[in-house]
């Protein structure tokens, strides 16, 4: 168990440095053409479950948690397409650029690098500002059930859209999580399938739980 446990740590670290998760550029390509035009709530919305309904959902059946995306190193071809497509994204003046990406982001602006990587109506800091402790308590059913209650009371138009936003993404969550069920009960593994599906609506109950829940939020925002 301690060798098979250093070798996957050690493959890990090994890693080509040139990995890239380049589907999700391919993808919120897709996405631009079927989204943009929306409010910029909804547009984020629908173009994040997207993302979550299409990638590759990469299932390990010897690994403790499950929760990866599907890396290549991309060809010349490839990296001159994913170039083209930031510097049309991103081209804009600094202050705009300030203000879609957030002030703490903007020094990335001329490097076209990570930040680049997602377009305009796609970028959030929902990884840092997630409600964690609340997630761990009560679920992401949780969320969803506040944003529910708090349209219902709704009358202003753009509050509806950030709402009905919410409500769309952690949909896309929830069933990202249970892509991961499925495969797991395709690989003869219905005890994780069965955690899965519990982790997609309900709070943990373990810590094991509560960590394989966080990673797979994490992963997906």
């Amino acid at each position: 168990m301690e060798n098979s446990l250093k070798q996957r740590i050690d493959a890990w670290l090994d890693q080509d440095y040139r990995l890239v998760f380049y589907e999700r550029i391919t993808l919120c390509r897709e996405a631009e053409a079927m989204f943009r035009h929306l409010p910029p709530a909804l547009a984020y919305a629908k173009t994040f479950a997207y993302l979550l309904e299409n990638i590759t959902v990469e299932y390990e059946t010897q690994g403790m948690f499950v929760g990866k995306v599907k890396q290549i190193i991309p060809t010349d071809e490839e990296r001159r397409a994913a170039s083209a497509l930031y510097s049309r994204w991103w081209d804009m003046p600094l202050e705009e650029f300030q203000k879609t990406a957030y002030f703490c982001y903007s020094f990335k602006k001329n490097s076209r690098e990570w930040l680049a990587s997602r377009p305009p109506w796609l970028i959030t800091q929902g990884h840092l500002s997630f409600q964690w402790k609340e997630l761990v308590e009560n679920g992401l059913s949780y969320f969803e059930k506040r944003a529910q209650d708090r349209l219902s009371r709704e009358n202003d138009p753009e509050t509806r859209q950030y709402l009905e936003g919410i409500c769309l993404s952690i949909q896309a969550i929830q069933n990202y999580i249970l892509r991961y069920a499925q495969v797991a009960g395709e690989n003869g593994d219905p005890a994780r399938q069965e955690l899965l599906q519990r982790l997609s609506c309900q709070p943990p109950e373990t810590l094991f739980e509560a960590l394989q829940l966080i990673l797979l939020v994490m992963l997906s925002i």
